[in-house]
């Protein structure tokens, strides 16, 4: 058994010492076995647990779960290989990326890229000294300054 698929098979243990762990997957891998309303997209999310009414098996290269789609059981089978990621019902995720589908790398690369940008904008946004900043007087313009006092006539 390799290094990673023993690391996947001891994080998916560890996390089904909880309630419940989400197995994120790429169903075109070779061995999977999925419902086939699932196996169109790059990915698919399928929550594990030992508390389930339908089985569950775990060996050294397989998740083997009897999963309830609807009304009916389905029995999956998800090679390791395949998982690309976990997350624990406390939120805990975890990747391997050499086994996630480029099209997810895509999108994580590019939600990064859009944090990043947000990240860069706010710090832009901070070092802006504030209007009442005296440093920031001279990027001000005349119909910025303060309005005039209003003049009474007086006899």
């Amino acid at each position: 058994m390799k290094d990673i698929t023993k690391e996947k098979k001891d994080t998916l243990e560890r996390m089904l010492e909880d309630e419940h762990a989400l197995a994120h997957i790429a169903p075109q891998v070779p061995g999977v076995e999925l419902p086939e309303h699932l196996r169109g997209g790059p990915t698919v999310t399928l929550k594990l647990s030992r508390y389930f009414r339908g089985h569950l098996t775990i060996s050294d290269s397989t998740v083997e779960s009897e999963l309830l789609f609807g009304e009916r059981y389905f029995t999956c089978k998800i090679p390791f290989v395949a998982i690309w990621g976990m997350t624990s019902m406390r939120g805990q995720f975890l990747m391997w990326p050499e086994s996630a589908p480029a099209e997810v790398l895509a999108t994580l690369e590019q939600q990064a890229q859009a944090r990043k940008a947000d990240a860069l904008a706010a710090q832009a946004d901070a070092a802006e000294p504030s209007a009442g900043d005296p440093r920031s007087a001279e990027t001000h313009s005349a119909t910025e300054s303060k309005p005039r006092p209003k003049l009474r006539r007086v006899k």
